[in-house]
C-alpha cells in the first residue's frame, strides 16, 4: 500500500484529495493542529498526525518515511500576520521535505497558482513563474519547487485557477468576495470593461487532478512536472458578473481603477495596478492559462460543473 504524506488535508480542495485517495487505496497521514482536524480525519480513514506547520523536524521525519509528499498546507491566518509571512513558513515547509527526499525518487508534489505568474499572456505549463515577483505575489512554492527538482528531488507543482468552486466554497474565495462586495454597495463592479480573462475549475476536478498527478508521479520521473489546474481556461470576468448581478437584481456598473486611486475612474490599464486595492489588483487582471498538456500528460476530463453552472450554491441564503 502507498504511503501518503498530505498537508492542507482538511481544506477546500485536501478534503476532496483526502477522500479520493482513501478511496482508492492509499494510506493517508494528514498534519492537522486541531482537535476537529483530528475527528474528521479519523472518520475518513487516515491517519492523523497532530502537529504545525512550524514543526520542521516533524514534517522532514513523516516525509522521509512516505512514499510521496502531498503539499497543499499553508500557515493558518490566525498565527501569522500577513500573507508574505504565511509565503515565507510555506517556502520553508517545501525546503524541509524536499531536503528530505533528497537521494530518493519518491515525488513531493506542492501548489501554487496561475493568477499571478505571467498576466495578460495564455500562461502554459511550459512557462516558468518568475523568481523576481514580489511586485505581484511573494508565494514562491514554484520557484523553490524548480531548485529542488534542480538539485535532484522529484519535485512536481499543481498550479490552481483562481477560482476553485463547488460545495463548501461559501464563506471564502474570489466569488464570495465579489457577491459580498456586490451586497454591500448594491451593485457589481465591472472592472475595465470586464473584458478580462479568469481560469476556474470545480473543487472535485481539482482533488483529482492532484491523484492523478500522483500516480503519474509514482511511475514516471522524467516527463511533466508543472501542471495547470483549470477546467475553463478564458473565463470572461463579465459573464461571471453578470450572473452575479442577476442572482442579487442589482445592477452592473463599469469602473477604472488606478494603482495609486483605486476608486477613482482613469482608464489605467489592468495590468499596472498590481499593487492597487486588493480587488481591483486581482478583479482587473487578465490572467488565462492553457491546461493542454496537464490533460494530455495526465489524462485529466474535468466532469463536474463549470463556474457560471454552479452559482446557485452562492446565493442558498
Amino acid at each position: 500500500m502507498t504511503k501518503v504524506f498530505m498537508t492542507g488535508a482538511t481544506g477546500f480542495i485536501g478534503t476532496a484529495l483526502t477522500k479520493e485517495l482513501i478511496e482508492k487505496g492509499y494510506e493517508v497521514t494528514a498534519l492537522t493542529h486541531s482537535d476537529n482536524g483530528v475527528e474528521k480525519l479519523t472518520k475518513w480513514g487516515a491517519q492523523a498526525l497532530k502537529g504545525s506547520l512550524e514543526d520542521y523536524d516533524l514534517l522532514a521525519d513523516t516525509a522521509s518515511k512516505a512514499d510521496a509528499v502531498l503539499h497543499l498546507g499553508m500557515g493558518a491566518t490566525e498565527h501569522f500576520k500577513t500573507f508574505s509571512e504565511i509565503c515565507e513558513l510555506d517556502e520553508r515547509d517545501i525546503r524541509v521535505m524536499g531536503e528530505a527526499l533528497k537521494g530518493t525518487q519518491k515525488p513531493l508534489i506542492v501548489t501554487h497558482g496561475t493568477a499571478v505568474m505571467l498576466p495578460g499572456q495564455f500562461f502554459t505549463e511550459n512557462d516558468e513563474a518568475d523568481a523576481g515577483f514580489p511586485q505581484r505575489s511573494p508565494r514562491k512554492s514554484e520557484v523553490v519547487a524548480r531548485e529542488l527538482l534542480n538539485e535532484g528531488v522529484n519535485a512536481y507543482v499543481v498550479r490552481l485557477a483562481p477560482i476553485v468552486h463547488g460545495d463548501g466554497d461559501l464563506n471564502h474565495g474570489f466569488v464570495s468576495n465579489m457577491i459580498a462586495d456586490a451586497k454591500s454597495k448594491g451593485f457589481v463592479e465591472n472592472y475595465n470593461g470586464g473584458q478580462n480573462r479568469w481560469t476556474a475549475v470545480h473543487v472535485l476536478d481539482a482533488g483529482h487532478l492532484f491523484v492523478l498527478a500522483l500516480e503519474y508521479a509514482l511511475r514516471s520521473h522524467d516527463g511533466l512536472h508543472f501542471f495547470n489546474a483549470n477546467d475553463e481556461e478564458q473565463l470572461k470576468m463579465k459573464n461571471l458578473r453578470s450572473v452575479i448581478a442577476d442572482k442579487l437584481h442589482v445592477a452592473v456598473k463599469d469602473v477604472y481603477a488606478d494603482p495609486q486611486h483605486p476608486d477613482q475612474q482613469s482608464g489605467v490599464d489592468p495590468q499596472s495596478m498590481l499593487f492597487a486595492a486588493p480587488q481591483s489588483m486581482l478583479f482587473a487582471m487578465d490572467i488565462p492559462a492553457s491546461s493542454k498538456l496537464t490533460r494530455q500528460t495526465l489524462k485529466w476530463k474535468p466532469t463536474h460543473a463549470q463556474l457560471l453552472d454552479d452559482m446557485d450554491h452562492y446565493f442558498t441564503d
